[in-house]
C-alpha cells in the first residue's frame, strides 16, 4: 500500500510539472498572439484577451493551491491508510487484542493516579498511626522495663509482645495489599486513559476529514463556476474574432473592388484619350499626305509667287501637331503602363494583406484549438479530482463506520472496567473499614493495657509507701530499743 501511495504521489507530481509547463507555454503563445493581434485588433478585443489572460493566471493559481491541498490530503490519508492497513491485514483477534491492550494501558494509568492518591492518604494515616503506636510502644517498653522485676506482670508483658508482633504483621500485610491495589489501580487507570485518548483522536481525525471534504467540495464548485465563465468568454471571443475576420475580409474586398474600379476607369479614360489622339494623328497624317500629294500642283504657282514661306509654315504646323500628338500618345502609354503597374502593385499588396489575415486567422484558430484542448484537459483534471474526492468520501465513510465500531467496543469495555472499578472500590472500602476497626480495637487494647499498668503502678506505689512506712516504724522501734539498751 505504501508503494502504491508513493507511485501515485510521483505520478501526481509529474502531472503537476506537465501542467505547469503547459501553462508557461500557453502564456508565451498568448503573449505572441497579443503582439500579433495588437497590429489589427481593437480596444475591445484587447480587453477581452486581457480578461482571458487574467483568468488563465487565476486558473494557474488554483492549480497550485489544489496541488498543495492534494499533498496535505495525501499526508493525512497516508496516516489513515496505515491504520486501515493494520485493520485489514490483522485478524479480529489481533484488533481486539490491540484495542484491549490500549484500553488496559489507559485504565492502568487512570487507576495508578487514583491509587497514588489513596496510597498517599493511607501512608499519611499510617504515619500518624505508627507515630502514635511508637509513642505508646516507648511508654509500654519503659513500663515493661519497670515491671520486669514483678513476676505477676510478665505474663501480661508477653501478651503485649504477641499483640505487638501481630499488629506489625497485620500492618505489613496491609501495606502489601495496598501495593497490590495500587498496581491494579494504575493498570486500570492506564487502560481508561488510553481508551479516552483513542476516542478523542478518532473524533478529531473525523472532524478534520469532514472539514477537508467540505473545503474540497467548495473549491470544486468554484473551479466549475470559473471553468463555465472561461468557456463563455472563449465563445464570446470566438464570435468576436469571426466577426472581425468577416469584417476585415469584406473591407479588403470592398477596397480591392474600389481600386479595381478606379484603375479600370482610369485605363478606360486613358484608352479613350489615346484613341482620340490616334484619330487626330491619323487625320493629321491624312491631311499631310493630302497636302503633299494633291495640293502640290495647285500650290506650285502660289509657292513660286508667294515664295517658300507659306507651305513651310503649314508643314511646320503639321509637324508640330504630329510631334505633339506622338508625345501625347507616348505620355498616355506611359500613364497606362504606370496605372497598370500601380494596379498590379495594389493587387499584390492586397494579396499580401489577405495572406497575412489568413495567417492571423490560422493562428487564432490554432489558439482556439489549443484553448479547447486545455479546456478538455482541465475537464479531465476536474473529473479526476471529483473521482479522488468520491474515493476520499468513501474512505471517510468507512473510517466513520470503523470508528463507530471502535467507540462501541470501547464503551462496552469502559462500562465493564467501571463496574470492575466500582467492585474493587467497594472491596477496598471494606478492607479499609476492617483495618480501621482493627486499629480501633488495638487502640482500645492498648488503652486497657495502659489503664491496667496505671492501676498496677498505683498499687505498687501504695505498697512501696506502706513498706517504707513499715520500715520507718521498724527502724524507729529498733532505734528506741537501741537507745533503751544503751541507757541500761
Amino acid at each position: 500500500m505504501r508503494l502504491l501511495s508513493d507511485i501515485k504521489f510521483n505520478f501526481i507530481q509529474k502531472e503537476i510539472k506537465k501542467l505547469r509547463q503547459e501553462v508557461n507555454d500557453m502564456q508565451l503563445k498568448s503573449n505572441k498572439l497579443l503582439f500579433v493581434n495588437s497590429q489589427f485588433s481593437t480596444d475591445e478585443n484587447l480587453n477581452i484577451i486581457k480578461n482571458l489572460e487574467q483568468q488563465l493566471d487565476s486558473l494557474n493559481e488554483e492549480l497550485k493551491y489544489e496541488t498543495v491541498l492534494r499533498t496535505r490530503i495525501e499526508e493525512e490519508l497516508s496516516c489513515a491508510l496505515s491504520e486501515l492497513r493494520f485493520y485489514r491485514t490483522s485478524t479480529e483477534a489481533d484488533i481486539a487484542h490491540q484495542e484491549k491492550s490500549e484500553i488496559t494501558s489507559h485504565c492502568e494509568s487512570f487507576t495508578i493516579e487514583i491509587l497514588n492518591e489513596l496510597r498517599a492518604q493511607i501512608y499519611s494515616n499510617l504515619s500518624s498511626f505508627t507515630e502514635q503506636n511508637i509513642k505508646q510502644l516507648t511508654l509500654k517498653k519503659g513500663r515493661y522495663n519497670e515491671l520486669i522485676g514483678f513476676g505477676k506482670l510478665r505474663e501480661t508483658a508477653n501478651e503485649f509482645k504477641r499483640e505487638l508482633i501481630e499488629i506489625c504483621r497485620r500492618e505489613e500485610s496491609a501495606i502489601k495489599s495496598l501495593g497490590e491495589l495500587q498496581h491494579k489501580y494504575s493498570i486500570l487507570q492506564r487502560q481508561h486513559n488510553g481508551s479516552t485518548q483513542l476516542t478523542e483522536d478518532a473524533l478529531h481525525k473525523v472532524a478534520e476529514l469532514i472539514s477537508l471534504s467540505q473545503t474540497l467540495t467548495n473549491e470544486r464548485d468554484d473551479a466549475t463556476q470559473k471553468r463555465e465563465n472561461a468557456e463563455n468568454e472563449l465563445s464570446k471571443l470566438k464570435l468576436v474574432v469571426n466577426k472581425l475576420t468577416e469584417e476585415s475580409g469584406q473591407r479588403t474586398r470592398e477596397e480591392i473592388d474600389k481600386i479595381e474600379k478606379k484603375a479600370n476607369e482610369n485605363i478606360e479614360n486613358l484608352l479613350n484619350e489615346l484613341h482620340h489622339m490616334e484619330k487626330e494623328r491619323c487625320q493629321l497624317a491624312i491631311q499631310l499626305e493630302f497636302y503633299k500629294t494633291n495640293n502640290i500642283g495647285h500650290h506650285i504657282n502660289d509657292v513660286n509667287n508667294e515664295g517658300d514661306s507659306k507651305p513651310d509654315c503649314l508643314l511646320d504646323t503639321f509637324r508640330k501637331r504630329a510631334i505633339h500628338a506622338e508625345s501625347l500618345c507616348n505620355e498616355l502609354k506611359l500613364r497606362l503602363e504606370t496605372e497598370c503597374n500601380n494596379k498590379e502593385k495594389l493587387v499584390a499588396s492586397k494579396q499580401i494583406e489577405i495572406e497575412q489575415l489568413n495567417e492571423k486567422n490560422k493562428l487564432l484558430t490554432e489558439r482556439f484549438e489549443y484553448n479547447e484542448l486545455q479546456r478538455k484537459k482541465n475537464e479531465n483534471h476536474y473529473n479526476k479530482q471529483n473521482e479522488v474526492l468520491f474515493n476520499y468520501e468513501l474512505q471517510l465513510n468507512s473510517l466513520k463506520q470503523q470508528l463507530e465500531v471502535v467507540q462501541k467496543s470501547a464503551q462496552v469495555q469502559i462500562t465493564s472496567i467501571k463496574q470492575s472499578m466500582k467492585m474493587q472500590e467497594v472491596e477496598y472500602k471494606l478492607k479499609i473499614e476492617t483495618l480501621e476497626k482493627v486499629n480501633k480495637l488495638t487502640d482500645e487494647n492498648w488503652r486497657n493495657l495502659l489503664d491496667k499498668q496505671q492501676i498496677l503502678t498505683s498499687q505498687w506505689r501504695k505498697e512501696a509507701e506502706e513498706l517504707a512506712n513499715q520500715l520507718e516504724e521498724q527502724t524507729n522501734a529498733f532505734e528506741t530499743e537501741i537507745e533503751k539498751y544503751r541507757s541500761k
